[in-house]
């Protein structure tokens, strides 16, 4: 993303809201290769790096309406589904968004798709939410890996 207009703190905000979003990818790509027995490191990059976040999660989903998965992995999966369809635009903007400068000094993100700004106020907001979906993909990574020790503590709230 050209950063052109974003303070050094901005900057710094969406670099932790990206890379969020793309470890809990990573981690919800893990869980894929716990819920469908894939072995094969080939395999297993082909599987998560090739699907985007969404459809990783959408076959989650699916995979626990077919197999027999416990009520906490459930309601883990439903809640990432959840959240993902919830804030994907936001997170969007950020990760794909292109920084603008107007004539007048002021700075937006654009998406290429949507016709408003991203709304650089909200860059607090989404670094908790970014933070939540990372929770979420790495507690049901350890719950899918059979890792009963949860260093992560209670589930946190859902941010706004």
């Amino acid at each position: 993303m050209y950063h052109h207009g974003l303070s050094e703190e901005q900057f710094a905000k969406v670099g932790k809201i990206v890379l969020n979003w793309g470890a809990a990818d990573n981690f919800v790509g893990y869980c894929l290769n716990f819920v469908f027995k894939i072995s094969d490191p080939e395999d297993q990059i082909d599987l998560t790096l090739v699907l985007d976040m969404r459809k990783k999660v959408d076959l989650l989903v699916k995979s626990a309406g077919r197999k027999s998965v416990s009520e906490e992995k459930t309601l883990l999966i439903k809640e990432l589904s959840s959240v993902c369809r919830l804030w994907a635009e936001d997170r969007n903007f950020l990760a794909h968004g292109l920084g603008v400068a107007s004539a007048d000094g002021d700075y937006s993100i654009m998406s290429g798709k949507k016709q408003k700004p991203y709304n650089i106020d909200n860059l607090d907001r989404d670094i908790e939410r970014s933070a939540y979906v990372l929770n979420l993909a790495m507690r049901l990574n350890m719950l899918l890996a059979g890792v009963e020790w949860n260093p992560l503590g209670p589930l946190p709230s859902r941010p706004a």
